[in-house]
């Protein structure tokens, strides 16, 4: 039987791609994955591979931007930073993260990094990333180099197949990487980017089958979402959801299908329309 979805328009497309991350963390020696562990990010060694389309759709549907508030009804979900930390399980500081400096130095330090990266062109690809990152097990280096990808995969990535080398401002001393405020940061991507979806979608630049890209870790919203539904006893089926943190972990695609499925209103025939067992 082919998929309610199948003849339905998804408007949105994205590079996040957490099977990619997870094809980059299968390809580590030990010795790399000790590194990530050791500045923090060893929960991204475990991210599972999953796309929650066009459910995301609809939760980006519903967010209030100036509150960071999905609505629907009479029931509220606040994103904040503490739950971006939940989902991602990767540590944040005070420190903003920087895309750009003022610091002479930095910009030095900046200028010379890119040069590892820049083998053909200005914008390297996250192919050619993943290759400079592949058989590096010096520390800091092979660090930055992981940072970009996960960045590029995961955490923050942009509307192109290329690696924002912007990130190196906050990438040129890898001791620091801990102290930055990567929850808040992905969070105000996460934001800018539904606006921006809202925005096109309410000027109506995304009718008749066209469709954009959008950056940002937007499948965050729907982990969220998937948190306060109540999926048991549904036309007498039952699917227990692994709730443990952090959710990129634990969350895979089956849970996704099986909210879609669960969770989506019948009655509104070719639409996404879901929120039918929110709690």
């Amino acid at each position: 039987m082919p998929s309610p979805y199948s003849q339905c328009h998804d408007r949105i497309k994205h590079r996040f791609s957490s099977r990619r991350m997870r094809d980059v963390v299968n390809s580590l020696t030990d010795k790399q994955k000790g590194y990530v562990k050791k500045h923090g990010f060893g929960k991204l060694l475990d991210i599972l591979s999953f796309s929650p389309l066009p459910l995301m759709e609809w939760v980006m549907d519903h967010i209030r931007i100036g509150s960071s508030q999905f609505v629907y009804k009479n029931r509220c979900i606040k994103f904040t930073k503490d739950v971006v930390k939940q989902v991602l399980g990767i540590p944040s500081g005070s420190l903003p993260v920087a895309l750009h400096s003022v610091d002479d130095n930095i910009s030095s330090a900046v200028s010379k990094l890119k040069s590892a990266y820049c083998i053909v062109g200005d914008k390297p690809s996250i192919s050619t990333v993943i290759s400079v990152l592949i058989g590096d097990e010096v520390e800091e280096s092979f660090m930055r180099s992981f940072m970009l990808i996960a960045i590029s995969t995961v955490l923050c990535p942009s509307t192109e197949n290329f690696v924002n080398l912007n990130y190196l401002n906050s990438l040129t001393h890898i001791p620091d990487l801990q102290n930055f405020d990567w929850a808040g940061h992905i969070l105000s991507y996460i934001l800018s980017e539904v606006k921006r979806y809202q925005e096109k979608v309410d000027a109506g630049d995304m009718v008749g089958g066209k469709s954009l890209y959008f950056g940002s870790c937007l499948p965050l919203l729907v982990t969220v979402y998937m948190g306060f539904l109540d999926l048991n006893g549904f036309d007498g089926k039952q699917y227990h959801i692994c709730y443990h943190v952090p959710r990129f972990c634990h969350v895979c695609k089956q849970d996704f299908k099986i909210v879609m499925d669960v969770d989506r209103n019948r009655s509104s025939l070719g639409s996404y329309c879901f929120g039918q067992t929110i709690l």
